[in-house]
């Protein structure tokens, strides 16, 4: 659709001259700013003052953020507008004319109300100057000179030197007026607040700029942003702290977090550091590669790689663990010690404090109210220990042990002297020998049971085992579970607490692929089970309707999407009780378990394009152009000072020439000391 807007001007002989502009699209907008259609330069006009669109039903106008607007020269907000009516936008008309070629709509804009010269007219009459004051302009210019020179030079200079001034510290804190605060350029950061009235903790040298010693200070431990040594890039070896962390521009944080600061080293990586491995990156939303986790793939030999979610086939961990999502999420709920019972994510999975990490998942907390580890039916209350092979295997044996010799073991299938009563009778040495043969062929047998097959360690972990008989070995591969899939990544469970886990770590988010795959041989099933139903009272019926129209459409993944969303009905809503429905239920959760992940390999991370739904770079946004998407810089994921890195200053807790008593320190991690240590310990910490 084009629009024809006709800029006329009326010339003083008498005449009239237009320009034509044509617009593309259903409206134009009106206002100051020059990204507007129509471009009114004029000063009492607003940046964003009208719009005239075309809608369904005719043609509007509109005022915008309740600006002043008339038609045919009535006030009002919002009015539909046709040929002949005059639209009054500030001083201009906007008149609606008949479309001159194949425009589908015209204007004509003219300036109907000009400034008029009363301004120039009083300017000239208002004439002052300091001969009327009976003093030169020299003379007063000298005088209003040596007034600041003296106030805020000489005065402030005067008073720092001053023999009795006694120098600001945590013991002596001057909070009274101070010349030389009149060289304050502006409000303090507020996490410097606390140092506020002591300007020689960074100003340390009279007229110097601020030093980097005077922040190592207290920033002792403050870490590179890369190797230098490896990297001898001007950027990160002659920065100075000053550069990047603008202190006096008021409470908000001092930290540079533009994207530009990033973008320029990091938009054109190859160029300035072809020995990293890292991959350019210059905005978000338009030039940022799939994430790339780093992925266990050997748990036994400790061996991660770090592997694009857009390689192809998809990239799998192997962690050592065997644990299936899908069987601990049915909504109808798995049995448990108590019957029937719902768990979700959360029954699992919390937080950790600080909100960054999440607690560990571990057998006592979580797994032990189900998963007993019992390893005889016999020896009620008898659980091998979780953690440790060496201690598993001496339960089991000393248990077998010391009942073979007591007694009591109530299993119809034992020899007799395992089956007598518990007494204190001495056993003849063939009656041990029989009673010791059982016990080790009890402890083989348990031994396998416990480490071989999938009813006990084997149900989470992979397990091993070499050599023969009673020389046989077992083993417990330890997992390799990533605490952060992105270490060099910053991500913040809890600042996403208002999204549900399924949202990013459902199959049909991480692989979609394999999701819908999964629906589709779960689907048929449940299609089937749905319609034989003898009944479509109610909700029911919608959801056979639902069914129905389905199968009639054929598979695709809009289809998956319906079936997933109509399976979720049948298995938690409440519906008419009739014959069949509990099968119908069960096939149900099949087709919702779809999304939870069948498999340990399976890497439930969400791939880029799921954080840009919600994530866009800090450029692209416009104040008429916006969205519903958060504008987010490097600094929103990613660290600046690297915690794997060493210090920048590692001589900084040896005396200082200018150290002044009782400054603070930061807290951090200590040189050698990663952030996913400092994190581990305070998760730890907090569990004790």
């Amino acid at each position: 659709m084009a629009i024809l807007v006709r800029f006329i001007t009326r010339k003083r002989s008498g005449g009239v001259a237009h320009r034509d502009q044509q617009v593309e699209g259903t409206r134009v907008r009106f206002g100051r700013s020059t990204d507007n259609e129509a471009h009114l330069p004029d000063p009492r006009v607003s940046l964003y003052q009208a719009v005239i669109e075309q809608r369904a039903n005719g043609v509007y106008a509109e005022a915008l953020g309740g600006a002043d607007m008339t038609v045919n020269g009535q006030p009002v907000q919002v009015a539909q507008v046709k040929k002949g009516d005059v639209v009054g936008i500030g001083p201009y008309d906007v008149t609606m004319i008949d479309p001159p070629g194949g425009e589908a709509l015209a204007l004509g804009v003219e300036l109907a109300r000009p400034m008029g010269d009363d301004l120039e007219k009083l300017v000239a009459r208002s004439k002052l100057g300091l001969e009327q004051t009976g003093m030169s302009r020299r003379r007063w210019a000298w005088m209003l000179t040596l007034l600041v020179l003296a106030v805020f030079l000489v005065w402030p200079v005067a008073a720092f030197f001053n023999p009795s001034r006694v120098p600001d510290t945590d013991a002596n804190k001057n909070f009274a007026f101070r010349p030389d605060m009149m060289w304050n350029s502006g409000e303090i950061s507020d996490a410097h607040k606390p140092i506020a009235q002591q300007c020689n903790r960074c100003h340390q040298m009279p007229f110097k700029m601020v030093r980097d010693e005077a922040c190592y200070v207290c920033h002792e431990s403050i870490q590179h942003h890369a190797d230098p040594k490896k990297f001898k890039l001007p950027e990160l070896t002659e920065v100075l702290c000053e550069s990047c962390h603008k202190e006096h521009n008021g409470e908000p944080s001092i930290i540079r977090k533009d994207q530009k600061f990033c973008a320029d080293c990091h938009g054109n990586l190859v160029a300035k550091a072809p020995a990293s491995t890292l991959l350019a990156v210059g905005d978000f939303l338009k030039d940022h590669h799939e994430f790339r986790p780093t992925v266990a793939v050997d748990a036994a030999a400790g061996k991660v790689e770090r592997i694009s979610l857009a390689a192809s086939p998809r990239p799998k961990e192997r962690s050592g663990l065997t644990f299936p999502h899908d069987k601990h999420l049915r909504p109808g709920g798995i049995r448990g010690p108590e019957g029937l019972e719902a768990l979700d994510c959360g029954s699992c999975h919390q937080v950790a404090p600080g909100g960054f990490l999440m607690v560990p998942v571990a057998q006592e907390p979580h797994c032990q109210r189900c998963h007993e580890l019992a390893f005889d039916p016999v020896a009620r209350g008898r659980r091998v220990p979780h953690g440790s092979v060496e201690a598993a295997v001496n339960v089991i044996r000393d248990y077998y042990g010391s009942t073979a010799l007591s007694g009591g073991y109530a299993d119809p299938t034992a020899p007799e002297i395992v089956r007598r009563l518990p007494s204190r009778v001495v056993l003849t040495p063939s009656q041990k020998r029989e009673a010791q043969e059982w016990a080790e062929t009890q402890t083989q047998q348990a031994l396998q049971f416990v480490f071989g097959s999938k009813a006990v360690c084997g149900t989470c972990h992979m397990t091993t085992q070499s050599g023969e008989a009673a020389s046989r070995r077992y083993g417990v591969v330890k997992p390799n579970i990533a605490e952060r899939w992105l270490p060099k990544g910053l991500f913040r469970h809890s600042s996403h607490a208002t999204e549900t886990c399924q949202r990013c770590h459902g199959l049909d988010v991480t692989d979609p692929a394999k999701w819908e795959a999964r629906v589709k041989d779960a689907a048929p099933p449940f299609f089937a089970a749905t319609l034989a139903l003898p009944s479509d009272d109610g909700a029911l019926g919608a959801v056979k309707a639902q069914v129905k129209a389905m199968q009639q459409a054929g598979w695709s993944p809009a289809v998956a999407r319906q079936a997933s969303a109509a399976a979720a009905t049948v298995a938690t809503v409440k519906l008419p009780e009739v014959d069949g429905l509990r099968q119908v239920r069960r096939l149900a959760e099949d087709v919702v378990g779809a999304a939870w992940s069948d498999e340990a390999t399976d890497i439930l991370l969400p791939g880029i394009a799921v954080c840009r739904e919600c994530h866009v770079g800090d450029s692209g946004l416009t104040m008429a152009q916006p969205n519903n998407r958060m504008p987010s810089s490097c600094v929103t994921c990613h660290y600046y000072h690297t915690p794997t890195q060493g210090p920048m200053n590692p001589s900084a807790k040896s005396a200082d020439p200018h150290r002044i008593p009782g400054q603070y320190r930061s807290g951090g991690t200590e040189p050698g000391e990663s952030l996913k240590g400092l994190q581990t310990s305070i998760r730890n910490s907090s569990r004790k």
